[in-house]
C-alpha cells in the first residue's frame, strides 16, 4: 500500500536541472503524477545547484557530467506550464 493510498500527506519535489528536465514533456509527467495523487499537498520546483561538486574534487573523482543551473526565466516559466496543466479539466 502506498503513503498515498494509506492517506498520507505528501510533497512532490522536483530538482529542476536546465539541460536535463525542464522541458514542458517533464513538466507535463510531474503534473500528471501529482493529480493522480489523493493526499498531496503540492510541488515543489527546486532549482539545481552545484554545491556538491567540490565535495568530488576533495575525494579525488571525477565529475561525470557539468549541468546548467536553471535561470529565474525557466524556473518562473516551469511553474505558469506546471499551473497551467493542473487548471485544466479532465
Amino acid at each position: 500500500m502506498s503513503v498515498d493510498a494509506s492517506g498520507g500527506q505528501t510533497q512532490l519535489r522536483c530538482i529542476l536541472v536546465g539541460d536535463v528536465n525542464v522541458s514542458e514533456g517533464h513538466l507535463r509527467e510531474v503534473a500528471v503524477l501529482y493529480k493522480k495523487l489523493r493526499h498531496c499537498q503540492g510541488i515543489d520546483l527546486l532549482p539545481y545547484h552545484p554545491l556538491g561538486l567540490s565535495k568530488f574534487e576533495r575525494l579525488g573523482l571525477r565529475r561525470r557530467h557539468d549541468h546548467s543551473v536553471p535561470d529565474q526565466q525557466q524556473i518562473e516559466h516551469a511553474k505558469r506550464y506546471i499551473e497551467s496543466i493542473l487548471s485544466q479539466k479532465k
